[in-house]
């Protein structure tokens, strides 16, 4: 099989994957895959936290776009305006949430 095809087919795979939030749970296994993919195709991929990342800012930045976003009162900011008061998580479940993934990635811009 052709290496660019293998490509395209498992980087739309992972995309699906991430946008059905299976990303926190099954991380491990998906970078296994990663390396094997990678070894197949004898080229490199973009790292699954890299498209993670990309994603979350891009969605993050539709949500704030957006006045009668659902999600847009939990992007708050604080007084100097220039970074995102993030939520306090008492929970690993709500830390690992898309809400405040987005908020810290926002952050590190």
């Amino acid at each position: 099989m052709d290496g660019c095809f293998i490509l395209f087919f498992y980087e739309s795979v992972q995309l699906y994957l991430l946008g059905r939030g299976v990303f926190c749970k099954k991380r491990n296994k998906l970078l296994g895959i990663d390396k094997v993919c990678c070894k197949i195709a004898s080229s490199a991929l973009n790292s699954l936290n890299e498209k993670y990342k990309i994603r979350s800012v891009k969605k993050s930045r539709m949500i704030l776009m957006d006045p009668e976003h659902p999600l847009r009162r939990e992007f708050k900011l604080l007084p100097s305006r220039r970074r995102s008061l993030l939520p306090r998580c008492r929970t690993i479940r709500l830390k690992n949430s898309f809400v405040s993934a987005a908020l810290r990635f926002l952050n590190e811009l």
